[in-house]
């Protein structure tokens, strides 16, 4: 019964990311995934990462297509549902890969890769965080604390764009809390401070909108 239930999710994952039941089978997978074998895992990884790529250039192109005639397109509920689809995408491969510690390190990189763009389409877009549930919010910021705080091989150029691209964020509207704005801040402040300890840093964590 389980393998024909993750069958079904499998195939609504790597053919359907365009779905509305695309986020279901990927909250499914996640919590079947302690009774899948590491090579299907790899598979899943591999075709979540698939479906975000989809799906980011879905986004831009509803963007690029509305955004000349409706100024207030990120609101749309069909762009809100692919941000929110791409979130879920990224949280539950990293979360599935921490599962399969093989996959990690492989895995690293196209997730930071995918956060990143994620990130930059709601800078760009003017995408505004409230439209993500609190659960949602949550989610966001532990991708921040795996993916980016807690590792300790990034690039200087990478620490660099994401730091940047944080400030962004922060000094934007799409950011709808100030709690929210304090944890995002609280990200640059860390990341600055573990990746440079000797470098000069603010006193108190950035909260400049």
């Amino acid at each position: 019964m389980i393998e024909k239930y993750y069958y079904i999710m499998f195939k609504v994952v790597k053919e359907y990311p365009d779905s509305r039941l695309f986020t279901h089978a990927v909250d499914g997978i996640l919590g079947l995934a302690h009774k899948i074998d590491a090579k299907m895992l790899a598979a899943i990884v591999g075709a979540m990462q698939e479906g975000h790529e989809t799906m980011k250039e879905l986004t831009r192109e509803i963007a690029e297509k509305d955004k000349a005639k409706n100024k207030t397109f990120m609101n749309h509920p069909g762009f809100v549902a692919l941000m929110k689809k791409r979130l879920s995408t990224v949280f539950s491969s990293v979360e599935i890969s921490s599962k399969a510690s093989f996959l990690e390190e492989m895995e690293e990189k196209v997730s930071l890769t995918c956060l990143y763009q994620l990130i930059q389409d709601m800078v760009n877009y003017r995408f505004p965080l409230a439209h993500f549930e609190p659960i949602r919010r949550v989610k966001f910021l532990t991708l921040l604390e795996k993916l980016f705080l807690n590792q300790k091989n990034l690039s200087v150029d990478c620490l660099a764009a994401y730091v940047k691209l944080l400030l962004l964020l922060s000094a934007s509207e799409c950011v709808p809390e100030e709690d929210f704005l304090d944890a995002v801040s609280m990200f640059i402040y860390l990341s600055l401070h573990v990746a440079s300890p000797h470098a000069a840093l603010p006193a108190t964590p950035l909260s400049a909108r």
